[in-house]
């Protein structure tokens, strides 16, 4: 009668594959890790410039965005001011009875008025990555 089990040239053969797939393995997977890094950081970049337009859009409502490098808007009882504060984008209003500052957005590097009815938001780079730069254009009812 034959005893049940593995021969150890069975052994040595499986023990040999493994040690060639594993690694591979792991690899790959660090390859895959490292993309969906990047790309969760894309999608956070665009979901910030999302926000902040969205955000500037209904201040244009009232508002209107005045020339120069500084995203500023003027009209209606308080005048915004957007500005960039150790990676936050803050919107602060100015005038009597007007609210405080609010952050907008976290991980934005800058933010300006390019002119025209163009404004640029650029988002902080990861260290393997360059800043995204957003660009939205707003209509001439929103410019003075």
């Amino acid at each position: 009668m034959r005893a049940r089990g593995f021969t150890l040239m069975e052994l040595m053969i499986t023990i040999s594959v493994a040690s060639i797939i594993v690694p591979a393995l792991f690899i790959l997977l660090r390859g895959l890790e490292g993309q969906h890094r990047q790309a969760l950081f894309a999608l956070n970049g665009a979901e910030a410039a999302q926000v902040v337009f969205a955000q500037l859009r209904s201040d244009l409502r009232t508002r209107r965005l005045t020339d120069g490098p500084r995203v500023e808007l003027r009209g209606g009882t308080c005048n915004v001011q957007y500005v960039v504060v150790e990676g936050t984008l803050v919107r602060r209003e100015a005038g009597n009875g007007c609210g405080s500052d609010a952050p907008v957005a976290r991980g934005i590097e800058a933010f300006v008025n390019v002119g025209g009815g163009l404004v640029e938001l650029t988002t902080q780079p990861e260290p393997s990555n360059k800043p995204r730069i957003f660009k939205a254009a707003f209509p001439a009812e929103g410019r003075p």
